[in-house]
Order: structure tokens, then sequence, then C-alpha cells
């Protein structure tokens, strides 16, 4: 996992270069770091070209009036993972079988969420069925799409599944 906040461009950025200019996958981009898993498969070509790609975005990226004077871990909506747990005001069985609507996230808030609603970078849901939809919730999936990660369970344009009224 590499630190990239004094690069001046955020992890999902940096990994769009990595693989349109050099071929290289990371694992996981997030707001201020990306990460990367090696594996047996790996051999010591992709651990050079990885480095190499690593000094050449850096060169070119980093400016002293960038860095960050020290690590702030969580100090993102996209690295601070979930907001806590809304409230339960329905089974998820009941939920996830109930007539659905897909509504906007603002609209959204004080309903019942019909589907398990997961961001992609950190990967831990903020809603489940049967949960109520709270503007924490909403907030953290704006962020991450804004960011540039991923939803699943919702629209790309962040509209939610909510049991119809």
């Amino acid at each position: 996992t590499v630190f990239v906040a004094g690069l001046g461009v955020d992890g999902f950025e940096l990994d769009e270069r990595l693989i349109e200019e050099f071929g290289v996958y990371a694992e996981l981009p997030t707001a201020s770091h990306i990460t990367f898993i090696l594996t047996m498969g790996n051999t010591a070509a992709d651990v050079d070209l990885l480095v190499s790609a690593f000094r050449q975005l850096s060169a070119e990226l980093f400016s002293p009036s960038s860095a960050p004077a020290e690590e702030a871990p969580g100090s993102s909506a996209t690295d601070a993972g979930a907001p806590s747990r809304p409230p339960q005001v329905m089974t998820p069985r009941a939920a996830f079988f109930s007539a659905v609507e897909a509504v906007a996230g603002a609209a959204a808030v004080g309903r019942v969420s019909a589907a398990a609603v997961c961001p992609y970078p950190p990967g831990i849901p903020v809603l489940m069925p049967g949960e109520e939809v709270t503007e924490a919730c909403v907030e953290e999936i704006r962020a991450v799409l804004a960011a540039g990660g991923e939803v699943t369970g919702c629209e790309a344009d962040g509209s939610l599944l909510v049991v119809k009224q």
C-alpha cells in the first residue's frame, strides 16, 4: 500500500494512469492510497515495472507544496470506512421482496433500503435491505462516486432502490 497524497492526485487518478501508461493494475485505489498485491505468479519484471512506473510518475507529479505535513488516516470519506449502522426498520427479507422504486439519494433519506449498497472502496456495505437510508449513508455514496469509486446496489447517479411507500 502506497500513500499517494503527496503526488497531487488521488489514488483513483493514479490507478488510471498506471493502467493507461504502464499496463500496471492496482488491487485497490482509494482517495489517498493505492494497494498492490504480489503473488507467486508475479515476476521480477512485474515488480521492476511497478517501481519504474512509480519513479516516473513521482518525478512528474511530486511537488513539495502538495505533500501533506503528515498522513491523516481516515481523513477522506472514501478512507473513513462506513458510517455507523443505520436503524433496521424492516427485516431484510421483507425489504428485499417488497415492491421497490429507484429514487435520488437525497429523496431516499428516511426511506427503507431494498438492496445492499456497498461502496468500493472500502467494500463495506453502508446499507442493507430493511435499513433506513440516512444522510450519512447518502454522503458516503456521493463521496465514493465523486472520487471515482464504484457502488454496488445503486445507480451510477447515486439513485437508491427503496421500498415503495
